[in-house]
């Protein structure tokens, strides 16, 4: 299945633009969309899910077109989303939510549903709490739940938007497996839409970041590192901060202040070259350092 974008766009009341202008051609395998608070990321992601009706042009998934109603009906049945806030219901127990919502998902023979919630119940390590209350549930067995119910279908397209923001580093690692077991299975587009670069930096082979709505990098992860190649320095000092760079980490030394930065330092600052990390790369794009343009030509030189 593919996924194609054309001048995608969408205006909220009072002349809002959430994303402006977004070309993409999406092919099976995990794409990673990364783009600070306010990016765009959920609005391009709920136009996809069709939740929201473009303004300007349109998104096809497969052969269906986001902006006709018969289409879209289409469209659900092979989407599974799971969105950045999930609606649960703390008196059920996870069994009890994942049968609910798959008979809204027209899982209507009761021995082919049992079946499947208990697949999915084990492929997200909680087969031993599926009678357990939601409300006792922690933060990131909340978000496996929700992983498992986009997964009722076993959908062609996945949504996941913001699957490990305020997890603990364990859990994290556990939805960030699972979801590049899933991509491995073949076939099957996910979209994994982050503001935390580390996530995608383990999972996916594209990157596309977003910035005020618009594309500022499609890419692979190596690629938007060595957006940086030559701009990444640490440095050493007892003084002011180095306000006219970009400021990737601070870690107090006995000597000092030790700062990994990004830019063009002066002679006077003493820096030494570092390799690029994609996190670099990153905020080299996004700091107003450089736009995607002159950027990639210095790749290029």
């Amino acid at each position: 299945m593919q996924i194609q974008l054309e001048h995608l766009s969408k205006t909220y009341s009072g002349n809002v633009q959430a994303v402006r202008d977004v070309h993409l051609s999406i092919q099976p395998g995990l794409i990673g969309l990364l783009g600070p608070n306010g990016a765009g990321k959920t609005t391009l992601m709920r136009m996809l899910a069709t939740l929201l009706t473009p303004t300007e042009g349109t998104a096809r998934i497969g052969n269906y077109d986001v902006r006709q109603a018969a289409d879209r009906r289409q469209i659900k049945r092979i989407l599974g989303y799971l969105p950045q806030e999930l609606g649960l219901y703390p008196n059920l127990s996870a069994y009890e939510f994942l049968d609910y919502m798959a008979i809204l998902k027209g899982l209507h023979d009761g021995k082919a549903r049992k079946q499947r919630i208990s697949e999915l119940l084990e492929m997200v390590s909680l087969a031993d709490v599926a009678k357990r209350r939601l409300r006792g549930f922690s933060g990131g067995m909340k978000r496996r739940v929700g992983l498992a119910q986009a997964m009722l279908n076993d959908p062609q397209f996945l949504i996941v938007d913001e699957p490990t923001a305020g997890l603990d580093p364990e859990e994290r690692i556990r939805i960030r497996t699972m979801l590049s077991e899933l991509a491995l299975a073949g076939g099957r587009v996910i979209i994994l839409s982050t503001h935390i670069v580390e996530d995608v930096a383990q999972t996916c082979r594209r990157l596309v970041v977003l910035h005020k709505g618009q594309v500022r990098f499609d890419g692979a992860p190596e690629e938007l590192a060595a957006l940086a190649e030559g701009r990444t320095w640490q440095m050493t000092t007892s003084g002011a901060r180095p306000e006219h760079l970009a400021i990737a980490s601070i870690l107090p030394r006995a000597g000092g202040i030790e700062y990994r930065v990004i830019g063009d330092p002066r002679p006077e600052d003493h820096a030494t070259p570092l390799a690029p990390t994609l996190e670099d790369g990153y905020l080299w794009l996004m700091s107003g350092l450089g736009t995607k343009e002159t950027a990639l030509n210095l790749l290029r030189s």
